[in-house]
């Protein structure tokens, strides 16, 4: 096992103005300094990290990335690549249906949308001004050609981005993708079978 964190590190945390809604333990293992003016008083605390964080070697080449990506670009599942990642179009599978792999921890949000979006506006509009200047057609050709490219493409790949960003935070550990045994060690509690 390798400790990444000793204790006695000291982390800021800033707060505007004082509540006095802290828990006491929190009061407790910090150092509070307050700054400011009369009008706008603020208020950091020190807190000191006393918590250690062990991972084992292997899990820092267990999940290659590039092999998760490829399975979650093809729609399967980052860890094993048998079972289906989605339910249906874009809404992700609770577990994997081939290994059991948990995969509700995803927290894709808005980047296969923004990926997407780059990638085919990116790819409309060299072509546009490939099209415009090569050939000049008529403005009605390109309101007929490029919607009836766009459309498809996005559709076609928004479906792969999200597998692939869903693979990348597998592979990663992200978002509660790092098992039990890491949520154990993080926690500071012994995971299960150990002494």
């Amino acid at each position: 096992m390798q400790e990444r964190e000793k204790a006695g590190s000291w982390l800021a945390v800033a707060a505007i103005g004082n509540c006095g809604c802290w828990p006491a333990c929190f009061a407790a293992s910090c150092r509070k300094v307050e700054w400011g003016d009369a009008d706008r008083p603020r208020v950091t605390y020190f807190c000191a990290m006393t918590q250690t964080l062990e991972l084992a070697p292997e899990t820092v080449t267990d999940r290659p990335l590039w092999p998760a990506m490829g399975r979650g670009w093809r729609r399967f599942c980052p860890s094993c690549g048998g079972g289906p990642i989605f339910d249906s179009y874009l809404k992700v599978r609770h577990s994997c249906a081939s290994c059991g792999e948990e995969l509700f921890h995803h927290r894709a949000d808005d980047i296969p949308t923004w990926a997407v979006l780059m990638i085919v506006c990116n790819l409309m509009g060299v072509g546009l001004l490939f099209v415009e200047f090569l050939f000049s057609p008529p403005i009605w050709v390109h309101w007929a050609l490029w919607p009836a490219l766009m459309l498809p493409l996005t559709l076609w790949l928004l479906p792969r981005v999200k597998g692939s960003v869903v693979g990348l935070q597998w592979s990663q550990r992200m978002h509660g993708f790092g098992g039990q045994d890491t949520k154990a060690r993080i926690s500071g509690q012994s995971p299960a079978g150990e002494p």
